[in-house]
């Protein structure tokens, strides 16, 4: 099962890295590999988010040229607390489902906003980055319930994990 997921998780990185690029809306793409993390935290735990978020997020900083770490270090908290969710929710709902990819949207949002401030040379536009969060979590939670969807074909939510 965990070669299934670190597919997915490539796989997820190099569509986010080359086609996304093809579908953004108002400049802001879809963050696809978000989208999988908070599911594989949803469905298998806080550690698997973890992993995946932390192995996904690295990846995706080394193939963009982004600062490297604040993808991971964002997908690696949204992984947590999607993981924190898991069996307290119905995540079969397409409500929740939207709800906590919004959730998770921003939160990856604002750590890569401060990790950006403490870490990097520059400070990103505050009001800039309120547009982009608020479109990106609205086009993520959307896009979500087609890729859950996807993702619940492959039956990688099985887990003993706790």
């Amino acid at each position: 099962m965990q070669i299934i997921i670190g597919f997915i998780i490539i796989l997820g990185v190099i569509l986010q890295t080359t086609v996304i690029k093809y579908i953004a809306i108002f400049g802001v793409k879809p963050d696809l590999l978000l989208i999988i993390v908070v599911y594989l935290g949803f469905k298998r735990g806080s550690l698997t988010g973890e992993i995946s978020g932390f192995f996904g997020g690295l990846l995706e900083d080394a193939f963009t040229g982004n600062l490297i770490g604040i993808n991971a270090l964002a997908k690696t908290i949204i992984g947590y607390i999607a993981g924190l969710a898991k069996g307290k929710l119905a995540f079969e709902n397409i409500i929740t489902q939207v709800a906590i990819t919004f959730l998770a949207t921003l939160i990856g949002v604002i750590v890569s906003f401060f990790a950006t401030v403490i870490f990097a040379s520059y400070i990103p536009s505050f009001v800039g980055t309120i547009k982009y969060a608020v479109i990106a979590s609205f086009y993520n939670g959307i896009l979500a319930i087609f890729i859950f969807r996807f993702l619940d074909k492959l039956h990688i939510s099985r887990s003993h994990q706790r």
